[in-house]
């Protein structure tokens, strides 16, 4: 499991996991991952950040 936060709220988490189907053969897993930011540039026609 990973989790992260930096500069410009960016935040990031994620986990993986992997277990036996067939004992020391064979194995299945999978992996999830999420990211948001709000960036780092600021519009300057709207004033909005983004």
């Amino acid at each position: 499991m990973i989790s992260e936060y930096a500069e410009y709220d960016t935040f990031k988490t994620g986990v993986s996991l992997m277990t036996p189907v067939i004992e020391n053969t064979l194995f299945i897993g999978g992996a999830f991952q999420y990211k948001t930011t709000d960036g780092y540039l600021e519009n300057l026609s709207s004033g909005d950040e983004g």
